[in-house]
């Protein structure tokens, strides 16, 4: 037990830090490099948005001076995502390959970013980068980003291949990571219209949190102790799951009955789906109209009601029609108000009667119109 209580004080110490969910991290996309690529080459594209080349500039600053020879971020002529070299080729001269960015100003100097949030790189990687553009009579200078700023490995390099003559040399590379993105964010800020803005900041939210999730991830493999906690609180974690929406329930149904005392019409029956042993709930019944409301927790909670009316869609899947749901009761990621729920000491908690009252304001909208 004392292994698991240090594993969850020091992870809900870095969750304090950042937990904000981002659009990008909702649609599920928040690991995808292409995603973060086409992300941050927009920012770099002076031709993308009114801060022109001032993103740019702010992202050479990163570097000592002289890092990208004379690449010149105010003649920039191409900005590229996923830009091809050609065909692999693994020989004494490796070739070919797709970069993540590109960058290219109009002498021919030439930016090259190749993104790894997790995955590594592969044979020869950055070499094949370096000599593809070295024949085309380009100048490059490339860039490895990685979440945690780390060295690009030896086999990138074409250190680890025996048939290559000539590797490419660690100099040759400049590294960064996501924490210098975000700081890099931080900058450009400055430049940016409202609409821009909101998008920097939302971005690099999106950044806070995987960087988050790392650490949770090297607190977790810190020690064999901090891991068998983990394993434990995994197998514990969907029982745990069921035990806070059965106890959210009956508080609410509580707070129901206490609120809707004087008002007769309504009455509370159990609720069940033997289809879904998940789903836990109960239900309203509304006399005279016959009425009846399933108050829910799936992942959130919603209620539906067994008649429908102009503003719920039928569907043709069978799937339940919402009359009324609410995505900060998520009781699947531990949304705000339900953290706040499981936080509160007093008797009377807060956030079962804001539920409550958001219910009642519903029943007595429909219940109204029969």
């Amino acid at each position: 037990m004392d292994s698991i209580s240090s594993l969850l004080k020091n992870v809900t110490t870095i969750n304090k830090t950042n937990a904000e969910p981002t659009l990008i991290g909702i649609a599920g996309k928040s690991t995808s490099e292409t995603v973060h690529s086409s992300i941050i080459g927009f920012f770099l594209n002076p031709n993308a948005h009114e801060a022109g080349t001032e993103c740019l500039k702010e992202f050479v600053k990163l570097f000592p001076d002289g890092s990208f020879g004379r690449f010149n971020p105010e003649t920039v002529a191409e900005v590229t995502t996923e830009k091809d070299f050609g065909p692999v080729n693994i020989s004494e001269y490796p070739t070919g390959g797709r970069a993540d960015i590109y960058l290219e100003d109009r002498e021919g100097n030439v930016v090259v970013i190749e993104n790894k949030i997790y995955a590594g790189v592969s044979e020869c990687q950055l070499l094949r980068y370096h000599n593809s553009l070295t024949d085309a009579g380009k100048s490059p200078s490339i860039i490895y980003l990685s979440l945690k700023g780390n060295q690009p490995s030896n086999e990138s390099l074409g250190e680890k291949n025996s048939c290559v003559k000539n590797p490419l040399s660690i100099d040759c590379v400049k590294v960064l990571s996501y924490t210098g993105i975000q700081q890099w964010l931080s900058k450009i800020v400055d430049y940016c219209s409202l609409e821009m803005e909101s998008n920097v900041e939302q971005y690099s939210r999106l950044i806070s949190n995987l960087l988050m999730e790392n650490k949770i991830q090297e607190v977790i493999l810190s020690s064999g102790n901090s891991y068998k906690a983990a394993i434990e609180v995994a197998k514990s974690l969907e029982d745990v799951r069921m035990t806070l929406k059965r106890d959210f329930i009956d508080h609410l149904k509580e707070e129901l009955i206490y609120l809707l005392r004087r008002d007769e019409r309504y009455s509370f029956e159990n609720y069940s789906n033997p289809r879904n042993s998940k789903l836990v709930g109960f239900t309203i019944c509304s006399t005279p109209s016959g009425l009846r409301f399933d108050v829910v927790i799936d992942w959130r909670l919603y209620i539906t009601c067994n008649r429908n009316f102009p503003e719920i869609l039928q569907k043709d899947d069978g799937t339940w029609d919402y009359v009324g749901g609410w995505d900060e009761y998520n009781f699947h990621d531990c949304s705000e108000l339900v953290s706040d729920y499981l936080s509160s000491e007093d008797d009377r908690n807060d956030v079962t009667f804001c539920a409550a009252k958001q219910i009642i304001e519903i029943l007595r909208r429909i219940g109204g119109r029969n």
